[in-house]
């Protein structure tokens, strides 16, 4: 009872300690929802699974912002993939916000379609120290061996 006891103790202190740590909690920052669509554009790196993507979203509490990422596949069967992105979104007046994404596709006759989730990890201006996330949906449609035209939605959370 003792040894729980104490566990417990250590326990809400780790948590105390990473809650008044974070500069966005003690800053007065409060959570949002946050979500919105983007359209992309991808281009294969010269690597078989690497691809660099661009394109232009509408979130809440950024608009219209553009987003760049660098994205990982790794084959898991012969119809599916693992997928890791690096992201950076940069709302209309320069702030950006840092995110990584992860996820699984599925290959379809056009292309894949794929599902994840994304974690946003600070960024610049309003989003230093931002934190949260949100799980993305969309669709990917090859328009060459080497390229591709996107669609995705995500929805979640976002503290700044």
């Amino acid at each position: 009872m003792v040894r729980s006891r104490t566990s417990s103790y250590a326990l809400i202190l780790c948590v105390c300690a990473v809650f008044l740590s974070s500069p966005s909690l003690r800053a007065g920052a409060e959570s949002r929802r946050m979500g919105g669509s983007c359209d992309t554009t991808a281009v294969n790196n010269g690597s078989p699974f690497t691809l660099h993507i661009e394109g232009t979203c509408q979130f809440r509490h950024l608009g219209a912002t553009t987003v760049v990422a660098e994205q990982i596949i790794i084959p898991t069967s012969p119809t599916t993939v693992r997928i890791t992105n690096t992201i950076v979104y940069t709302a209309a007046n320069g702030d950006e916000l840092h995110s990584s994404f992860v996820g699984t596709g599925t290959f379809t006759a056009e292309g894949v379609t794929f599902s994840g989730a994304e974690t946003f990890s600070g960024g610049t201006g309003r989003f230093a120290g931002a934190s949260g996330g949100m799980f993305d949906i969309g669709t990917a449609t090859f328009t060459s061996p080497t390229t591709a035209v996107g669609h995705f939605t995500g929805d979640g959370s976002i503290v700044y």
